[in-house]
């Protein structure tokens, strides 16, 4: 997939991560070339975080890579 501009849309498009999804294979934060995603690792609680949201450049290696579909993209309008 290619990186998308949201502004060439009325839309916007972000990552957003379901965390209830997320089974802590960190596989998303190996591929983020901007380290946008960080991790919650505690004993009882672990999943991926999206810890600097605004430094998100679209790319979407973490929709593609994730077996468990814990990312999505969606859309807002501007």
């Amino acid at each position: 997939m290619n990186d998308f501009d949201m502004n060439d849309f009325d839309m916007k498009r972000y990552v957003q991560l379901d965390t209830g999804k997320c089974k802590a294979c960190w596989k998303c934060q190996e591929v983020c070339p901007r380290q946008v995603i960080g991790k919650i690792n505690i004993i009882i609680h672990k999943h991926a975080l999206m810890k600097r949201k605004a430094d998100c450049i679209g790319c979407l290696k973490c929709v593609e890579i994730c077996p468990y579909g814990a990312f999505n993209v969606m859309t807002i309008e501007k």
